[in-house]
């Protein structure tokens, strides 16, 4: 019996492990559109950050979709549907306006989502070119920070490893850089959470956490 029990600890500390935390926890909300993590998991950011995210869990629970929901949330519609509320959550938590809710639609329903990546680099530069055509069309929008972070961090994800592009090759440093400067011009715009994703990202080079 104590054996079973040491057992099952270790799987349960595994299993929480695995959970990113601190910066890497904000990432996921705000890149892939999760809920935010709890507090537990958010610990240990600047004060202004901290501040920014109690402000950020009270508007994503007064959030509501404005994007139509599909008859059939099942296969590829549903899994887009998902993503792209997601990000309309992020994006109405990230930006306090009364206007939030509407800029977070525009964003969310204009940019270019995948049902999956397959492990191709084609597919976040894909989703990164959307951004990048959205910033061209909306440069003094409350939302190009965000669209700046979101452009970089997929253009970053490229060149991490997926298939159809070799990391080494001039092409992926050059998309390496290109992410680089759109990650820092993110986080001059000095909102504390995308400064916190922004610093996470350029120190850690990593696409997702998990």
């Amino acid at each position: 019996m104590r054996t079973l029990t040491t057992c099952v600890a270790f799987i349960v500390t595994l299993v929480q492990s695995a959970e990113p935390t601190g910066a890497a926890a904000i990432m996921e909300s705000l890149l892939y559109g999760f809920e935010m993590a709890p507090a537990e998991r958010t610990t240990g950011l600047p004060t202004d950050a901290q501040r920014s995210l109690a402000r950020y869990r009270q508007r994503e629970r007064s959030f509501k979709p404005t994007i139509p929901r599909p008859s059939n949330l099942d296969g590829p519609e549903g899994s887009l549907y998902f993503k792209r509320v997601g990000l309309e959550r992020a994006l109405f938590s990230l930006i306090d306006r009364p206007d939030s809710l509407h800029l977070a639609e525009e964003y969310s329903t204009q940019i270019a989502l995948l049902y999956e990546w397959e492990g191709f680099a084609d597919s976040p530069l894909t989703e990164a070119a959307s951004a990048d055509e959205f910033l061209a069309q909306h440069r003094n929008s409350p939302v190009a920070p965000y669209a700046q972070l979101f452009a970089g961090h997929r253009k970053l994800c490229a060149v991490s490893g997926l298939e159809g592009l070799d990391p080494r090759s001039d092409t992926a440093q050059g998309i390496a850089r290109d992410a680089d400067a759109d990650i820092k011009a993110a986080r001059a715009a000095g909102h504390p959470l995308i400064r916190v994703v922004a610093d996470y990202l350029l120190a850690s080079r990593k696409c997702f956490e998990r």
